[in-house]
């Protein structure tokens, strides 16, 4: 062994530690695109998925969220809010006013970081739900990025709110969470 950590004495054996040294490089170069491309593949994939349904909720509860515009009626609404997330542990759901302020929460207002989202993130995803993914700070732990599902409450002669769906628990799409699995191992 120590042999092979002296200097090279010879060309041939100063190529050979370049050919390692550059294939060691474009290992780590390879590696760190897979894992930006394949984070970024799943994180695209999952708000396709999930795109339409804020829509979807509104359309179907829409006297529920005939009270984002009134704030005499935001107690309602945040219990309604609280029903939502019961039924779907993994998605917190949000209305904001035009502002970005959040109005009601399915996340108990103790445990919000945050009492704004990103409108500017919001408004992009409506106005153009080709260019995915779009991630806003989680308000409930804004050190994360989420991917998200909105759409715009239109209550006549109220002000503008939107509904936020914030998709949670989208680690086990990453490359390097992977590593345990069986399909991982295989490859």
């Amino acid at each position: 062994w120590p042999s092979i950590l002296a200097a090279p004495r010879s060309l041939f054996s100063y190529l050979v530690l370049t050919q390692i040294a550059y294939g060691v490089l474009l290992a780590v170069g390879f590696l760190v695109v897979l894992e930006v491309t394949h984070t970024r593949y799943h994180l695209e994939a999952t708000q396709r998925q999930g795109l339409g349904w804020a829509g979807e909720i509104l359309s179907r509860y829409r006297g529920e969220f005939a009270a984002a515009g009134r704030r005499a009626d935001i107690e309602a609404l945040r219990e309604f809010l609280l029903h939502l997330g019961y039924a779907s542990p993994a998605t917190d759901f949000h209305v904001a006013d035009a502002s970005g302020n959040i109005l009601a929460s399915s996340v108990s207002l103790a445990l919000l970081k945050r009492s704004r989202v990103d409108i500017a993130a919001v408004e992009s995803l409506i106005r153009n739900p080709r260019m995915l993914p779009v991630l806003i700070e989680d308000p409930a732990a804004p050190e994360s990025s989420r991917v998200f599902s909105a759409a715009r409450i239109d209550n006549e002669g109220m002000p503008a709110a939107y509904l936020l769906l914030v998709l949670r628990r989208l680690d086990a799409g990453t490359f390097v969470s992977g590593r345990g699995s069986h399909v991982f191992r295989e490859a």
